[in-house]
């Protein structure tokens, strides 16, 4: 790839030099972006700081003391006894709210019944309102003081409520109010150099120095958040509920610090201040971007042009390899065509043999001894031509499956009679249980069933010393399938009475075949399907055979849409099993 740098060490030392280099402006980066987030994060603590300090001096008691004034406290017993306002008393405790205004620089200073009736106000516009729906109120009546910012059911403006209790003999009474205006905490908020939000732990932004977002939600927010804040009024009706949604629509850095408004829940505000690395350090950003792009093109430059010199190397040699590889294809076509013909002049002389000691059988006892075991070899020898004969033919790709009608009990039976025999020198149990669920005829390529079956349990028998070889064939399912079908195979003008649809039936069928033999080993699974080997080259010399039996089997499955699955423990033998889904006569 990188031809022009010969010399290996030239090389090492390039990449090391490159890699070093890349992690110093990786760090330097790094340390760039950590300093830029630590003074983003101090600057949004000192906005948050600035807004709280609008709340420190109501929550340290002032509003409390207030409410606990014996003045106020005669008013509301008097107001809740006689239904009547005396004058002289009205005016003296609305000079205690009005001054309780200017000290706490509020909006409006108010006091509430226990039916949520504002039976006293700085504002004639919130006299005789009821706001018993609000949660301020109903934190206040269970003795809670609460700071609850929201949209003013009256005055249309924003502000932030302080409640506290009003007591008699431990019980309350009543409830003291003072709503303070956001005019400071906008201007706070104007004066900061970042997009800057006050969220509520709703999710609504309550104020911000950005046009457009008020009343929007910080994220979407659930049904049930939604559904609520219509319920108590908070924002009136200036919510924004459908998108779009701050955090979806600002692709910017955050940087958040909590605010000391708790709602009822015991959940804070939220500062929150967005900005981009961009705007804070652009030249230092736009150095490194155009380092890295240098660094990223020099890459590429080393990496096409090694890419190149290797293109003109595999110009040079693809004649050679064409050349070689026509030569490979012909010299494996030739061994392929000399393995066919050779099995075919040994399979024919074979045949004769086999035909001529079948009639000399008849003969006495000692020479017809002879002849069976002249024909024993030579069904053995037919049986090793016939193997490696269809082994060339997979490896070709020139074997095909003949599908026609077959019985399938009648098969097995074939199967169980030639091999019954053998079973019985041994002494093994051979037997066979046929599911009598399943249908009499069905469309198979018989003679390639037969030889798969044949192989697995001639195996079975041949690694069985004592015990019993057991051939097991049961249904698993039936079913229909509909079918397109070419219905004729000649040029047809009209493509819609070429092609028709038919309804064919199924039956998948799982083969069975074990026994309590020696058993295979992990190890030894792992070459039993290879050609020309057996599971242990002891075997060989003590059981014979080619080794090609279950390649070929495992061949003839696949083109069955099949496969072989193998269970097997040493010493307690061994299960072959395998599924083939025939079609139904």
């Amino acid at each position: 790839m990188f031809k022009y740098l010969k010399d290996r060490n030239i090389r090492t030392f390039f990449f090391i030099s490159l890699g070093a280099f890349l992690i110093v402006i990786f760090v330097i980066a790094f340390s760039f972006y950590r300093d830029i987030e630590r003074k983003i994060e101090k600057e949004t603590k000192r906005v948050s700081f600035s807004i709280n300090e609008q709340f420190l001096y109501p929550l340290e008691g002032g509003a409390e003391s207030i409410a606990r004034m014996e003045d106020i406290i005669k008013y509301l017993l008097d107001y809740n006894n006689y239904l009547d306002i005396n004058t002289q008393k009205y005016s003296e405790i609305k000079m205690i709210l009005e001054t309780t205004k200017l000290n706490f620089n509020a909006e409006i200073v108010y006091i509430m019944n226990l039916k949520g009736n504002v039976i006293l106000s700085t504002s004639e516009l919130l006299m005789n309102k009821n706001y018993s729906f609000r949660p301020y109120f109903k934190n206040a009546i269970s003795g809670k003081n609460i700071i609850y910012p929201a949209l003013g059911v009256t005055t249309n403006e924003r502000g932030v409520y302080l409640s506290t209790p009003i007591y008699y003999n431990k019980k309350v009474i009543g409830v003291f109010v003072i709503k303070s205006s956001l005019k400071k905490i906008d201007y706070i908020l104007q004066d900061d150099n970042k997009e800057s939000y006050l969220i509520s732990p709703e999710g609504v932004i309550f104020a911000t120095n950005s046009d457009g977002w008020l009343f929007s939600f910080w994220k979407k927010p659930t049904f049930n958040q939604f559904s609520k804040l219509n319920q108590t009024g908070q924002y009136s009706n200036r919510l924004k509920s459908s998108p779009p949604y701050l955090k979806e629509s600002k692709n910017l850095k955050i940087s958040i610090s909590p605010i000391r408004i708790i709602d009822e829940y015991g959940n804070h505000w939220q500062l929150i201040r967005l900005w981009s690395i961009w705007s804070e350090y652009p030249f230092f950003i736009l150095f490194l971007f155009v380092l890295l792009v240098g660094i990223i093109c020099y890459v590429v430059f080393i990496y096409f042009r090694g890419k190149y010199l290797n293109y003109i190397e595999r110009k040079l040699s693809h004649a050679k390899l064409i050349k070689a590889k026509n030569e490979a294809e012909e010299a494996n076509k030739a061994k392929s065509q000399f393995l066919a013909n050779m099995s075919h002049e040994i399979r024919t002389p074979l045949n004769a043999i086999i035909g001529f000691t079948d009639l000399l059988l008849d003969m006495p006892e000692k020479k017809q001894q002879y002849i069976e075991n002249v024909n024993k070899s030579a069904q053995i020898l037919l049986k090793i031509v016939n193997d490696i004969l269809d082994f060339s033919k997979i490896e070709a790709g020139k074997l095909e499956l003949d599908f026609e009608k077959t019985d399938l009990k009648e098969l097995i039976e074939n199967i169980y009679s030639i091999l019954k025999e053998e079973a019985s020198k041994k002494g093994l149990f051979f037997h066979y249980i046929f599911d009598e669920k399943i249908p009499v005829n069905i469309y198979t390529d018989s003679l390639r069933l037969q030889q798969v079956l044949i192989n697995i349990i001639n195996n079975a028998i041949k690694f069985t010393e004592k015990g019993e070889v057991l051939i097991k064939i049961s249904m698993i399912s039936q079913k229909s399938i509909i079918i397109n079908s070419v219905k004729n195979e000649e040029k047809i003008e009209n493509s819609d009475e070429k092609i028709f649809s038919e309804e064919s039936r199924f039956v998948e069928l799982l083969f069975e075949i074990s026994d309590t033999g020696i058993g295979i080993s992990d190890e030894q699974k792992e070459r039993l399907f290879k050609a020309f080997s057996q599971a242990d080259s002891s075997m060989t010399r003590k059981y014979g055979g080619t080794g090609l039996g279950l390649v070929i089997s495992e061949k003839i499955l696949q083109l069955m849409n099949s496969k072989i699955e193998l269970e097997s423990i040493l010493e307690k033998g061994t299960i072959f099993k395998f599924k083939i889904l025939f079609k139904l006569v």
